[in-house]
């Protein structure tokens, strides 16, 4: 028996980058119509592209403990209400099919165009039960 595990990191699974509808298509992320539908699927078929089969695959199997995924979420674009609660906007919101994913999946808060390498390391060592990552290891229980 193996303890390898699989650990997924999506990235850019919001409306501002998969959504079809018309107010997301102005953003320069936007993949467009034809790849968005490729990923996601068509008209009655939205929601059950390769993307989204291929996470809620990964999310419902995961009971087996050996697959983790990470969602990055973009707060580049949050504002803060009058009691300083961040609220994220509807642009980085996660497009529907995958935010029906997100209770099964580990959600790490980015800044920006970049990814938080501290919190997302911390996250996933969090998630396999191992000493964070700024303390020591002896090189043996993580390979990236």
């Amino acid at each position: 028996m193996s303890n390898t595990r699989t650990i997924i990191i999506g990235d850019g699974l919001t409306n501002k980058f998969l959504s079809p509808q018309h107010q997301f298509s102005s953003f320069k992320e936007n993949l467009g119509q034809r790849e968005i539908a490729r990923l996601l699927g068509r008209g009655k078929e939205f929601g059950r592209g390769p993307l989204v089969t291929f996470l809620e695959h990964a999310t419902t199997h995961s009971s087996r403990q050996d697959v983790s995924v990470f969602l990055l979420s973009h707060a580049e674009s949050n504002h803060y209400a009058g009691d300083g609660a961040a609220q994220i906007s509807t642009a980085d919101e996660f497009v529907d099919p995958i935010s029906a994913i997100t209770e099964a999946s580990n959600i790490v808060a980015t800044d920006g165009d970049t990814i938080p390498l501290g919190p997302l390391l911390a996250a996933i060592f969090e998630c396999l039960g191992l000493p964070g990552p700024l303390q020591a290891l002896d090189g043996t229980d993580v390979r990236f």
